[in-house]
């Protein structure tokens, strides 16, 4: 389910963070250690997880830095996952 809009979505189809330390971490293989957060591959959500301190609420912490560049690797991660979609297998 997504942690902004609780769409609900088979994880694999959502994109999905971790906590390493006190920060928030892209999860590109779904294999990270630990309680994931998941977002639907949208930057509106993303944002909304962001600004409503979803990502700490769902990973049960008092806080979470979220780094500068974060937005750009999860854009970055999504697109290029949906130009995977789109080859022929």
């Amino acid at each position: 389910m997504c942690a902004a809009c609780r769409k609900r979505a088979p994880k694999r189809s959502l994109v999905r963070f971790v906590a390493s330390g006190d920060t928030l971490v892209l999860d590109r293989d779904y294999r990270a250690h630990g309680r994931g957060v998941y977002v639907c591959p949208d930057e509106r959500c993303y944002a909304e997880a962001v600004r409503t301190k979803a990502f700490a609420r769902a990973l049960k912490r008092s806080s979470l830095a979220v780094p500068e560049g974060l937005r750009k690797e999860f854009l970055d991660f999504i697109a290029l996952r949906s130009e995977g979609e789109g080859r022929d297998g």
